[in-house]
This record gives structure tokens, C-alpha cells and sequence, in this order.
């Protein structure tokens, strides 16, 4: 028989353990012991109705059926799983009555099993991913790093030799730890910030990334709604009674899918006024725009006879190029973009790796390759919305990746959410040091831009 290997624990930047596995049992009945004597029976049911919650009818009915079978020369079974994942305090008192000398409860056994369980519940739920005693790590942390934490499962097998019987071990090897880059702290405020944000006023869709724009390690990321891993198949918290009736089985497919689905790296989205940074950063690198420069809003631009306006319609008057950031104006972005050109523009996008998948180590990264223009497709009005994070897409986790990039000096570093990996006893097996990709702006680019959005949050 198998003797299982303990998954490996996942914590926090610190320690906080946040997800692990418990030792439980499964009640195994083996009918041909029971059987085997006739005194067995009657003191072992007897004792497995007294200290366990189990259907004395069907206990009965499954020894009757090996009883049967045993009179007329068939197969006896030797394996039923009549309960689940007990604990060490449910089995307690049958096990010590079970072990009293002279006792006659027989053909009674504890299969060894792990249960996954998450402390926190749902938090960091779309991160961390869930694991089932089946099919190990399903999405997150817990799928892509499946192979470190699942272990290798042990084994008691025999032979038989001229009657004689040669009993052999192979000890289970546990699951390594995964060490995370998130911080519990920080994780519990983005978490509750969110929830406050939609009791109060509510939304489809809310998400988070926090991260050290040093190394990109992430050191929060949420989504809402949650889901709890405990329990990821239950909805309850997410639909009425009603609706879950009414759901077909693939549209409940379609909402576990859903809910279960990581905002920051598995959906696309255009990014809108935040992009606006980008171009202005393009802007300082080449030299085509600075300080002293001065842009007129009026309200709106024309390119190729279509009009875009800016926000509300309303101009901005006179611009610096910090006050283009700090007002958010369309119109002096589109200004800024037609000096930089389409060619230049587009060779931008590349180095901040827009378009491209960013390598995080979290499954189901959406792909935006398709989403993102090029120099040869890229018209005069693509070139002025893009300026502005219009009419193209990405993930959150790439534009955090590229947003870090702007403010530590240029440097774009893969992001991750893993620090390192230990063995069961805190001995590190390996461990994640940050990987430069490449270089986007310049490091007075970066000190201007980082001066700019202080001025904007100040101002």
C-alpha cells in the first residue's frame, strides 16, 4: 500500500504559513479479516457504530454481501473506504479500544492521507491557487509549482518465498516549501481595501498588484470576487440560491472558471490614462520634448479628419509637460506622440515588452501579441489614442512590470511571485534572484518621471 507524501508547505515573504497539509484518515474495512473468524463480527460492528457516524444498514449490508460471496467460493473485498478524512481525535478512542488486549474488533484499518488547508481562507485565493488529494496543484502557486511541493509518495509491498512472507519500505519523501514573495501584511490591506471598496459601491471586477520595482517581486495581488480555497467549488458567497439551481453544468463550469481566474495575468484591458507616463518618458528619452516645452489644449485634436477629444471635451489651456502628466491631458498626448512618430513610438512599446508575455511564474498568462500595433499597421489616430492607453491592450501584469521599469532607473526585471525554495527541515534548495530583461528609459528619464507623478498625486 501506498504511504503518502506530506505536501509541501507555501508561505509568506516571513514565514507565515499559508497554505499546508494535515495528517487524516480514511476508515478502511477489510471484509476477509472481519470474516475470517465468526466471533469477529458482531463486537466489531458494534464498535464501529459506537464511536463512528456511520449507517448501520449499509455496514451491515456490505459484510452480508461478503458473506455471502465467502459461502458460495467468490471474491472477498478486502479494501472499503467507509469514511473520510478523520483526525487524529476521531479515530482516538475506537483506535484504543481496537488496541485493548484480547479485543475482537478485527479486519478494521486507518489509510495515512493529507488534506490540503488554507488558514486564511480566501486570501490571496487567485494567487495561491488550490491542491486536491487527486489531481495535486490546480492553478497558481500550487499548479506551478507542483512538482516542488507534491513530494514522492512511499510504499510497503512483500513477497512471498516458500511461504514465507519478505515485507519492504520506501519511505515517503514530503513536499519541498515554496517561500512567496508576498507579504502578509500588505496582502491583508490591498485585500480589505478591495472588499471595502465594493461593499460600499460594487463591481465586476477589482484588482491589485504590489510590487518592488527593484527586483519585481510581487509583494501583493488580488482580485474580487474571492472564492475560498477550503471550499473553491462553493459559490454560495457569489450567487443566490436561485441562480446556482438555475445554472446549467457548463455554465457552472464557466463560473467556477471565472471567479477562479487570475484578473492580474489571465485578462486583458485597455490601460488607459495611466499609459499616459509611457509616452511622455518616450518623449524625454528622445529628446523630443522638455521641461521649458509648453503644448496648448483646446479641448480636442483632429487626425485623418477624426476628432478625439480629451477628457470632457473641455480644454486645458497652456501645458508644461509635468502638467500634461498632472492634468491628464489627451491633447497634449497626441501632440507629443506625433513628434515621436509611429516608427518610434512602436519601438517603445517593444522595449517595455507590451505585447509580449512577461514570464511570471503563475500559469495562464493571457497573450497580447495580436492586441498591440505595429509601425507598418499604425495609422495617425491609432498612433494619438494609443498615446493615451486607447485602442490597444494588455495585462495588469505587464504594465506593472513596465510602470517598475520607469522608476528604478530603466531597469525592466521579470516579475515573480516565488523568493525561494526550502526543504522540509528550512535548508534552501534554490532560490529566485531577479532577472533584468532589459534596459526601457534612461536614468534622468526615470528621476523625471518619478518627480512628475509625485507632483500629481501632491498636486
Amino acid at each position: 500500500r501506498t504511504i503518502p507524501a506530506r505536501r509541501g508547505d507555501i508561505t509568506d515573504r516571513n514565514g507565515t504559513v499559508i497554505a499546508y497539509s494535515s495528517k487524516v484518515y480514511n476508515l478502511i474495512i477489510d471484509a476477509k479479516v472481519l470474516l475470517s473468524d465468526a466471533t469477529y463480527r458482531e463486537p466489531t460492528v458494534e464498535a464501529l457504530l459506537q464511536y463512528f457516524d456511520l449507517d448501520e444498514k449499509e455496514l451491515n449490508g456490505y459484510i452480508d454481501d461478503n458473506a455471502k460471496s465467502k459461502e458460495s467460493g467468490g471474491k472477498i473485498d478486502s479494501y472499503k473506504r467507509m469514511l473520510s478524512e478523520l483526525t487524529d481525535k476521531d479515530i482516538e478512542e475506537f483506535t484504543n479500544k481496537m488496541n485493548e488486549k484480547n479485543s475482537l474488533i478485527k479486519g478494521v484499518w486507518f489509510e495515512d492521507e493529507y488534506k490540503r488547508i488554507y488558514p486564511y481562507s480566501s486570501f490571496a485565493c487567485d494567487l495561491m491557487g488550490f491542491a486536491s488529494n487527486a489531481n495535486g496543484g490546480e492553478l497558481g502557486i500550487e499548479n506551478n509549482y507542483n512538482d516542488e511541493l507534491s513530494g514522492t509518495d512511499g510504499r510497503i509491498y512483500g513477497y512471498i518465498n516458500d511461504s514465507s512472507y519478505e515485507a519492504n519500505r520506501r519511505n515517503a519523501i514530503n513536499g519541498n516549501t515554496v517561500v512567496s514573495t508576498i507579504d502578509y501584511t500588505i496582502q491583508n490591506i490591498i485585500e480589505q481595501a478591495i472588499k471595502d471598496f465594493n461593499d460600499e459601491y460594487g463591481s465586476k471586477s477589482t484588482s491589485v498588484i504590489v510590487a518592488d520595482p527593484n527586483t519585481m517581486e510581487i509583494l501583493g495581488m488580488a482580485d474580487y470576487p474571492v472564492f475560498d480555497l477550503n471550499n473553491p467549488r462553493d459559490l454560495t458567497s457569489i450567487y443566490s440560491a436561485e441562480e446556482l439551481e438555475a445554472f446549467t453544468d457548463d455554465e457552472f463550469k464557466d463560473a467556477l472558471y471565472k471567479v477562479w481566474s487570475n484578473y492580474c495575468v489571465s485578462s486583458i484591458y485597455e490601460p488607459g490614462s495611466v499609459f499616459k507616463a509611457f509616452t511622455i518618458a518616450e518623449a524625454l528619452d528622445e529628446k523630443k520634448a522638455d521641461l521649458k516645452d509648453v503644448y496648448t489644449c483646446d479641448g480636442k485634436g483632429v487626425y485623418n479628419s477624426s476628432t478625439i477629444l480629451c477628457h470632457g471635451g473641455v480644454g486645458h489651456g497652456d501645458l508644461t509637460l509635468s502638467g500634461a502628466l498632472t492634468e491628464s491631458c489627451n491633447d497634449a498626448l497626441m501632440q507629443i506622440s506625433m513628434m515621436l512618430g509611429a516608427k518610434t513610438f512602436c519601438r517603445y512599446l517593444d522595449d517595455y515588452k507590451f505585447g509580449s508575455k512577461t514570464g511570471i511564474d503563475l500559469p495562464g498568462e493571457a497573450r497580447t501579441d495580436s492586441l498591440i500595433y505595429t509601425a507598418d499597421n499604425m495609422g495617425p489616430v491609432d498612433l494619438a489614442t494609443n498615446a493615451f492607453g486607447q485602442n490597444f491592450n494588455t495585462t495588469m501584469i505587464q504594465l506593472a512590470t513596465a510602470y517598475c521599469s520607469l522608476v528604478n532607473e530603466g531597469s525592466l526585471y521579470q516579475p515573480h511571485v516565488v523568493k525561494r525554495i526550502t526543504d522540509e527541515s528550512g535548508n534552501t534548495i534554490s532560490e529566485v534572484t531577479p532577472t533584468l530583461l532589459r534596459e526601457t528609459v534612461s536614468k534622468s528619464t526615470s528621476d523625471a518621471l518619478k518627480q512628475y507623478m509625485y507632483s500629481t498625486v501632491t498636486g
